[in-house]
């Protein structure tokens, strides 16, 4: 069996930049790490370095066994590492899930920040729609969410993030087709409402018209490809639709059956359990996001 600690020091050997660099880095002498190397290439049967030149060179031999080992040094380091999240008891996986309607690009910095802070840690990150994310935490299926809070019967700890506006859209082409249907609420049933489905269980539906057609689908940006080509009306976050109040190419609807409803984001997370130490760094994180 190869001995991994003489791998280590071959490895060493040749990103150092010779036998008596590697006995310095690894806090050896210098006969010690010839003495490893040669143990290792009668061990193997191969010859690994050229000795013939100043500095030894990789045989070709010694090449393809390098390649090898520095793969299996790295799985060894990654190893480790995770072995002491294990003993710092550090979560090893983390859930977040964030409500569709929030601006992901508010969270770019401090997801970069997170992976690299925690590289052992494997984050998974879940886009939920209205209760979805709710859903997820109750269920212990999520460590934190970010969500309208809509957690009656269990006490969470919240930080306000942003508020979203949600103003009633439709194409200026769908509008003068139903301009007389839209002006009234008993009429404008008969105009196609796009829906987005909530991805929980409770099946809410904040701003549906009763008894109306509709189309429902599960992805925000679906629905406003839907409301882009014509084919009804829905509410969409603004910061999703900048461009196309900009253009002309969606106008936002008017009436009081229209209003624009308006969406409270923040962190979410339970009281208890206990929150393990990156789950509370990262809710530290979100608390500075929220004052700067």
């Amino acid at each position: 069996m190869i001995d991994f600690d003489a791998l280590r020091v071959f490895v060493a050997v040749i990103e150092k930049g010779g036998f008596h660099a590697a006995a310095q880095a690894m806090f050896k002498t210098q006969p010690a790490i010839t003495s490893t190397i040669k143990k290792l290439e009668e061990q193997l049967n191969l010859i690994l370095f050229d000795r013939s030149y100043y500095r030894p060179r990789l045989t070709s031999a010694g090449e393809r066994l390098y390649q090898r080992a520095k793969t299996l040094i790295t799985h060894w380091q990654h190893i480790n590492e995770f072995a002491e999240l294990l003993q710092e008891e550090m979560e090893t996986d983390i859930t977040i899930a964030i409500d569709v309607f929030y601006p992901l690009t508010k969270l770019k910095d401090l997801f970069h920040q997170w992976i690299t802070r925690f590289p052992q840690t494997h984050f998974h990150f879940l886009s939920e729609s209205i209760g979805g994310a709710c859903e997820r935490l109750l269920q212990g299926q999520a460590d934190l969410i970010i969500s309208e809070n809509l957690i009656a019967k269990q006490p969470v700890e919240v930080i306000p993030l942003t508020t979203v506006l949600m103003p009633a859209v439709a194409t200026p082409q769908f509008i003068q087709q139903y301009k007389q249907q839209l002006c009234d609420l008993d009429t404008v049933k008969d105009c196609m409402q796009v829906i987005l489905k909530d991805s929980s269980k409770a099946n809410f539906n904040f701003g549906v018209i009763e008894h109306c057609k509709h189309w429902t689908v599960s992805d925000v940006m679906a629905k406003k490809e839907i409301i882009l080509a014509g084919l009804g009306w829905g509410r969409l976050p603004r910061h999703l639709i900048s461009a196309e109040l900009t253009n002309g190419s969606l106008h936002i609807l008017s009436g009081n059956h229209f209003d624009e409803r308006v969406v409270l984001l923040e962190a979410i997370r339970l009281q208890k359990p206990v929150h393990g130490l990156i789950a509370s760094q990262l809710w530290f994180d979100l608390g500075y996001l929220r004052n700067n």
